[in-house]
């Protein structure tokens, strides 16, 4: 019995090193690092590649605009990501400071900038929680200055910047 049991335990094993999820918090860390990387440089294409369909974004607050999900690949980048980049006149980047990872969830500290079409600097200091199904971006909550994105830019998607 305690051969099989030991079979057993080394089958699970091998599932566990084999299978569609992270091999270690070495390499989750390895691939936000590699998305936010991008976000530094204005690319958001890394980000956007690793998003699950069924990705959500939260931006959580209370009473603004922009405290609320964005549920769905689709509707996060046409309702969330693609109005609120129209907002400025220069690229937006976005640097992460520090990263830590535990299991399937990595939570970043990063810090924005870029200039509105109006000409007033945006910053912002964020935590980003990223939960992660396998190699699939499956959600982020944001934690962020809300009442400074609405004094900057306005209700998503309505960017009284933008022109």
């Amino acid at each position: 019995m305690a051969r099989s049991r030991a079979s057993y335990a080394a089958s699970m094993v091998n599932e566990a090193l084999t299978s569609d999820v992270f091999r270690s918090s070495d390499d989750l860390r390895a691939r936000v690092t590699s998305i936010f990387d991008g976000l530094a440089r204005g690319d958001g294409s890394a980000l956007v590649t690793a998003m699950h369909e069924d990705f959500s974004w939260t931006i959580a607050g209370v009473e603004t605009a922009w405290s609320r999900t964005w549920a769905g690949r689709h509707v996060a980048r046409s309702e969330l990501l693609q109005p609120l980049m129209r907002s400025f006149r220069d690229t937006y980047t976005m640097r992460a400071s520090r990263v830590l990872v535990d299991g399937d969830v990595a939570v970043v500290e990063a810090e924005g900038s870029g200039t509105t079409h109006d000409g007033r600097a945006y910053r912002q200091r964020y935590c980003l929680v990223c939960a992660f199904e396998g190699d699939a971006l499956v959600s982020i909550t944001e934690y962020a200055d809300t009442a400074h994105m609405v004094a900057i830019l306005g209700d998503p998607g309505r960017s009284p910047s933008a022109g």
